[in-house]
């Protein structure tokens, strides 16, 4: 978002002012004020009297900091990035990191944005005033909300200035009681005789009689623009006392003397000047020389403020303008009755110069006014390609809203561009509504043969499935996303749209098991998104190519994907912020696999809360159920539950089965880790674990996941009996679409089915065989995170002559994977035992630790075992560490079976 600079200093003023000591004198609050509040209606000199008080304060080497609002920042997003620049216009590294936190988020937490003010305010230590002008402009709840709790939580070295023409809807009533406000209203803001009198003839130089000051005083009731009017009519008007008895301060009249008495006193060609170039609300030399017809422009803007003839500076080279409101309100209205044949003509060619600008906004708003419906859609495809960066989705969005239904109706682009944004923003159901209206304009531009060109009808109709598309993807349904991009194969990728619906396709391939299908299709796309430069559409490619890496154990080639898209999208300040947060999450399901806990979890609390912001749901997804294993890795069992919770409420809109067989699979190794480590776990006999009936004729991850859950369910409750054969069954419906992830699933499920059986032969094949196929990927959590019936089997490795010495520092490596610091089911000491001594000497068990142990193994819980036993918990606890004691043993798993293979238990 670019920030106008302008905005965060006072507007500039080089005519002089008025001092007011009065009124100075209640903006030097004493005691503890946390508000300075200066309402009144426009033209009563509230951001005058700010600006001095402003000055003073710099002056006397104090910090102030200055926001001047507009419509446009009434969005908590806008406001809160320009209220950031403010204090960090003035305060030396305030909030260092705001800049990466916040760019291009679409709907920031802005509580969270007030916590690092505050603490930051609190850190400077120094005090600190925040100017805001113009606070009319808000109407918005959040806003107000934030501003209440900056007063209410801010420390005592912040105070807060607020200029207003209304009263703000906020709580001053419990500020006012507890006198930390001071209120500063249009009564105080009225000139008086003296203020009227040095106004009028010091600064306009007009010897006028106390009599005569005392008139239009009364009469303008102080108001500083009335005064300013009523100054500029009398330097040219000799029957100065019938002005004065028949001045008025309503505007209307003050209009008909402006018409009168200060308009008609100008040259034709100033008049002119004024008229053609009050339809901009800010504007510089070049745009007025091309209103006008003019080259001096320049020249005129300089001597228009010189002469205070309502023309203000916005910065201080004198580069941009705006005219007082008052006055602009009055020209435009004269000029669409004087000259109402070109209004339209120069809103448009307004346009036309802000588009060569760049400055799309105000483009399309003049647009709007010009009724160029034309270059509204000429807009929009620029606007296609920026957005395409997503850090200005919203932006374009809101763009879009501000465009009547009908034109839209007309151009249906923009329809396609509205319905696709809204997916990319989560909005699915606003989507669709979207799609419905697309589908009828297109028809009606079929049926209307006589002015449509086919071509363009073709061409739109194929862009349009852009929107369903994208509808399909937001709700993981591969097999309709299939159906509406099966025409692709003859389309050359010359558009964001085509890209985009390669980009989908190529992920319906990837859940349908199509590997390579998905890659070329994948490999289309971004070969586009990067001539294009467009880091958002390379990012989500590279993560769909990345999630196909992994499911076939490629994963050295995922992370350096991976990597790519982050170095690409590393400049986040160029709106490429969420395409930088989508690359680091996925590069952090990879660093979870190689054991580097920390590094992931650090990438995911940095990104989350951004890629859930906008695109698919795979990607928040793996994300979180990443998030889940970092934290049940170490032992958090509930923040584990909970990122697993949060990634189905991710998926709350999806239709496939991948999301909840796939957190009913991570809740399922968790309870595992749980049971090993004494905890409770949650009850998982849910909808998701209910017996599948038969595997698919098609690859789908969902239902492989359903399926390999019963298996996992029955390892959980000991009931292995004919477990194997569905295993193997399993694994030849992986082998056969080439899942290799999956087919390593299946073999570390197998042989922890036939290690339970006490066919260890079978097993250390078996886990033979997933060594060497996770070897070359280098994955060290898979094996880990299975719980430590397998640890045995890959002792029993180290000792065969059969593996290189490689792969033995590989199997090191999985072993000490088990042995994280901090977790709840390490085994520390234990693989150090064994590769010591693989004969353990037991001390005997007394008769009740036998019945707990046996317990132990059936899975009972220690409240479970106080009540079958009726024993206090406390008791249970005591016993369970008499046995890990006797057994040398760190947790449940192990101590069974070391008892197992002691011949304690069966």
């Amino acid at each position: 978002m670019l920030i106008i600079k302008t905005k965060l200093f006072p507007p500039a003023n080089r005519t002089g002012v008025i001092k007011r000591p009065g009124l100075s004198k209640l903006l030097h609050p004493t005691g503890v004020k946390k508000l300075v509040l200066v309402h009144a209606p426009a033209g009563y000199g509230k951001t005058t009297l700010l600006d001095q008080w402003h000055k003073a304060l710099i002056d006397d080497g104090r910090t102030a900091c200055w926001l001047s609002l507009d419509e446009l920042d009434d969005d908590p997003a806008t406001f809160i990035r320009y209220l950031l620049c403010a204090f960090q216009e003035v305060v030396e590294n305030f909030w260092m990191d705001a800049a990466n936190w916040m760019e291009g988020r679409l709907q920031p937490d802005i509580t969270i944005a007030l916590n690092h003010i505050i603490n930051e305010l609190i850190r400077i230590d120094i005090p600190v005033t925040l100017f805001i002008d113009d606070y009319q402009h808000i109407n918005s709840i959040e806003i107000h909300q934030f501003i209440e709790r900056l007063i209410d939580w801010s420390p005592e070295n912040f105070l807060l200035v607020i200029g207003s023409r209304i009263v703000p809807p906020l709580s001053l009533s419990k500020w006012r009681v507890s006198e930390k406000m001071t209120e500063v209203d249009v009564s105080m803001l009225r000139f008086s005789n003296l203020e009227g009198k040095a106004f009028l003839e010091h600064k306009h130089n007009l010897q006028l009689t106390s009599e005569q000051i005392a008139i239009i005083t009364e009469k303008s009731e102080g108001w500083a623009a009335g005064l300013q009017l009523v100054a500029l009519v009398l330097k040219n008007y000799d029957q100065r006392d019938e002005f004065i008895a028949s001045f008025s301060g309503n505007l209307y009249e003050i209009a008909d003397y402006l018409t009168n008495n200060v308009l008609t006193q100008q040259t034709r060609t100033l008049t002119d000047f004024l008229l053609k170039t009050s339809i901009l609300s800010r504007f510089n030399a070049d745009i007025c020389n091309l209103l006008t017809g003019r080259d001096d422009a320049q020249s005129v803007l300089e001597q228009l403020e010189n002469d205070g003839l309502f023309t203000l500076p916005l910065d201080t080279h004198g580069h941009w303008y705006r005219y007082h409101h008052l006055f602009h309100d009055f020209l435009i209205g004269r000029l669409r009755r004087q000259y109402p044949h070109e209004v339209l003509n120069l809103y448009r060619t307004a346009a036309g110069w802000f588009r060569s600008q760049g400055l799309i906004k105000e483009a399309v708003d003049y647009a709007l006014h010009s009724n160029d419906l034309e270059i509204i859609e000429d807009i929009h495809r620029d606007a296609i390609a920026i957005m395409s960066l997503m850090g200005t989705t919203a932006q374009v969005y809101t763009w879009l809203s501000n465009i009547p239904d009908s034109v839209k109706q007309r151009f249906p682009r923009l329809l396609i561009l509205e319905g696709f944004a809204l997916c990319l923003m989560n909005r699915v159901q606003d989507a669709e509504t979207i799609n419905t209206r697309l589908e009828q304009a297109l028809a009606g531009l079929a049926g209307d043969s006589a002015d449509t060109d086919p071509e363009e009808v073709k061409s739109l109709e194929t862009e349009a499935v852009v929107v369903p598309a994208s509808i399909a993807a937001m709700k993981d349904d591969s097999t309709r996303l299939l159906a509406l991009t099966g025409q692709l194969e003859d389309k050359p990728v010359d558009n964001l749209m085509i890209a985009t619906l390669n980009d989908l396709r190529g992920y319906a391939q990837l859940r349908k098991g199509r590997f390579e299908d998905s890659k070329a299709l994948l490999a289309r796309a971004w070969q586009y998104f990067s001539i294009n430069n467009q880091c958002y559409g390379m990012a989500v490619v590279d993560g769909f190519a990345g999630i196909a890496d992994i499911q076939q154990l490629h994963y050295q080639e995922a992370y350096r994907v991976f990597a790519r898209s982050e170095e690409a999208a590393k400049d986040v300040t160029s709106g490429n912020i969420f395409a930088h947060a989508l690359a680091s999450a996925m590069r952090a399901t990879i660093c979870y696999e190689w054991n580097r806990i920390d590094e992931a979890q650090k990438l995911l609390n940095s990104n989350l809360q951004l890629i859930e912001e906008i695109g698919p749901p795979i990607f928040s997804c793996y994300g979180y159920v990443t998030l889940s294993r970092c934290y049940s890795a170490k032992g958090d069992w509930d923040a584990a539950i909970n990122a697993l919770n949060r990634c189905l409420f991710r998926a709350r809109q999806c239709v496939s089965s991948l999301f909840p067989a796939w957190v009913e699979r991570e809740r399922l190794l968790l309870a595992g880790k749980m049971r090993a480590g004494g905890a409770a776990y949650p009850d998982l006999t849910s909808p998701a674990s209910s017996p599948a009936s038969t595997i698919p004729d098609t690859w789908d991850i969902g239902d492989y996941f359903g399926q390999s859950n019963q298996v996992r369910l029955c390892i959980l409750d000991n009931k292995i009996d004919g477990l194997r054969d569905r295993v193997v069954s399993l694994r030849r419906y992986a082998e056969r679409y080439a899942a290799s992830q999956a087919v390593l699933d299946c073999l570390l499920l197998e042989a922890q089915v036939l290690k339970m059986s006490d066919d260890h032969a079978r097993a250390a094949g078996i886990i033979q065989q997933a060594v060497r196929l996770a070897e070359p990927a280098g994955l060290l959590r898979t094996f880990a995170d299975e719980g430590e019936l397998l640890s045995d089997l890959l002792e029993d490795c180290l000792t065969d002559p059969s593996y290189t010495t490689r792969t033995k520092a590989y199997i090191e490596k999985i072993l000490d994977a088990y042995s994280l610091k901090g977790s709840s089911y390490t085994i520390t000491g234990h693989t150090a035992l064994h590769r010591e001594n693989r004969t353990v000497n037991v001390e005997a068990l007394s008769k009740r630790e036998l019945e707990v142990l046996q317990l132990v193994s059936a899975g009972k819980t220690n409240t479970e075992i106080a009540e079958q036993l009726f024993i206090a918990k406390a008791t249970v606890k005591f016993h369970i560490g008499n046995i890990f004691s006797k057994l040398h043993a760190t947790n449940r798993t192990l101590a069974v079976a070391t008892a197992r293979n002691s011949g304690l238990i069966r």
